[in-house]
């Protein structure tokens, strides 16, 4: 059984491709039924010769998902995990295979067992956490997350504490797509907590709307009074790009005393971006170029 988990592919890079594929597959995150094509189908090798009766059962299950019959390769694998569940194959097959089926929840039960194996595994956290959204579980996204930092914050790793921010989410909008991450920490003088990324469909940029706690903000806002000791001042801000500065114009959406739900920013992300203006939901903007658009473009 060691030996068969040694040959797993890189997991993680996969199965992030798999669910970026998704939410680029269907608006609103519906029905996914064509989330891993031929192409992904062709990544899924792995030489199981020498693992005996686990290894024919995922060759099977592996051939059942490249024929599309995902709910008969979920039979298989389901045994396979019960009986050795540190099988990395077993588990990204069974995400994989739930997915295209359409069974998200039972698709996030294997990737929470994946974090689990592979905890350092960016792809495999992204994966984990947008199949949360897919099965629509906002608090089971919000413990992930808690539980990301928490182990970023808690590692001697360096390589892993040289991460400033990890991806969340990827939005498929009507017109953009919204790509979003959060930092594991506030950092430095103008501290982001939550960036999401606008980009066209070739992935060029739009344009960003972040969630920030500047120190300044913060300092000025105490000193007069105006907010409690032991709180943070949060505010919701739009940058457009330009020809001529790096943003074209600057909106601001929100203020909060004390950090805001995820979901609750997301929402007011989404508006912004479905209406295609900078300015709706904005309550105040000043523009650094003249002629810049209030148009998301």
């Amino acid at each position: 059984m060691k030996r068969l988990r040694q040959a797993a592919f890189a997991g993680g890079a996969a199965l992030a491709l798999v669910y970026y594929a998704a939410a680029n597959s269907a608006a609103q995150y519906g029905p996914l039924t064509s989330v891993l094509d031929d192409r992904h189908t062709a990544n899924i090798q792995f030489t199981a010769a020498d693992a005996g009766e686990v290894g024919q059962r995922l060759d099977e299950a592996q051939a059942l998902i490249a024929a599309r019959r995902y709910e008969e390769a979920l039979d298989i694998l389901d045994q396979v995990v019960a009986r050795d569940p540190d099988s990395v194959q077993a588990s990204e097959f069974a995400s994989i295979a739930a997915s295209r089926a359409g069974l998200f929840e039972r698709a996030t039960v294997y990737l929470e067992n994946l974090v689990r194996l592979m905890p350092r595994d960016l792809g495999t956290r992204f994966a984990h956490l947008q199949g949360l959204v897919f099965a629509g579980d906002r608090a089971g996204h919000d413990r992930a997350r808690e539980a990301f930092v928490k182990y970023w914050r808690e590692s001697d790793d360096s390589e892993v504490k040289n991460w400033p921010f990890f991806p969340i989410e990827v939005y498929r909008g009507q017109t953009f797509d919204i790509r979003a991450m959060q930092y594991f920490e506030l950092f430095g003088p103008n501290p982001i907590l939550y960036k999401f990324l606008i980009t066209r469909r070739d992935s060029s940029s739009a344009g960003f709307i972040s969630l920030g706690s500047y120190e300044k903000i913060n300092q000025i806002e105490k000193e007069i009074g105006r907010l409690p000791d032991g709180v943070r001042l949060f505010h919701l801000d739009g940058y457009s790009p330009s020809e001529t500065h790096q943003y074209g114009s600057h909106y601001t959406y929100a203020f909060y005393e004390g950090e805001p739900s995820y979901w609750d920013i997301r929402d007011i992300v989404i508006e912004v971006v479905e209406s295609g203006d900078w300015r709706t939901r904005a309550v105040s903007g000043s523009g650094r170029d003249p002629d810049a658009s209030h148009t998301i473009r």
